[in-house]
């Protein structure tokens, strides 16, 4: 079976001027919609649609919402071993990822 050799990027560094009161404590990609879905619903479904099944979220502060409402990524079939979510943390950088290892 022929595997795509894709990678989905979200990007969740926006400005948030015009909408400061429902993004005081999460990001605008986590405001709820219709009071079950959120804003990143829709792009994750998109590129699952698309045959994507490696995504990585770029997060920025104020991200504890958003790691609640997708978790491993199983309502978009992402938790698999090969592939699935990944997350990038705005606090990670080369000198904390070192001092782990």
């Amino acid at each position: 079976m022929y595997r795509n050799k894709l990678i989905g990027l979200v990007n969740l560094s926006e400005s948030d001027y015009y909408i400061k009161q429902l993004t005081y404590n999460r990001p605008i990609a986590s405001i709820p919609f219709l009071g079950r879905y959120r804003i990143i619903d829709f792009a994750l479904s998109n590129l699952m649609n698309a045959g994507v099944d490696t995504v990585g979220i770029f997060l920025n502060d104020k991200y504890r919402s958003l790691m609640d409402h997708i978790k491993s990524g199983a309502e978009w079939d992402l938790d698999r071993k090969n592939g699935g979510i990944f997350y990038f943390s705005p606090y990670s950088n080369a000198e904390t990822m070192t001092q782990l290892r």
